[in-house]
């Protein structure tokens, strides 16, 4: 799983746009959120769209680092 240590040493993940999706919506604790939007924003980077699931309102954007599967909320 994702637990403290996982990338350790991992080399490069090569992250999907699925595999991000497919993280997310497994994480995902909040009945009322969704994943949205998950594409690839350049070389380094996928961005993924948290949303509301009764309007598809933007709650939070994260940028994933495909490299290392560092992940930030987006500035």
């Amino acid at each position: 799983g994702y637990g403290p240590g996982y990338y350790r040493n991992q080399g490069d993940l090569k992250l999907t746009t699925d595999q991000v999706k497919n993280y997310l919506e497994q994480t995902m604790r909040n009945p009322n959120l969704k994943v949205g939007d998950v594409k690839e924003k350049d070389a380094d980077t996928i961005v993924a769209d948290i949303v509301t699931k009764d309007k598809d309102a933007l709650v939070q954007r994260l940028d994933f680092n495909r490299h290392n599967g560092f992940v930030q909320p987006e500035q």
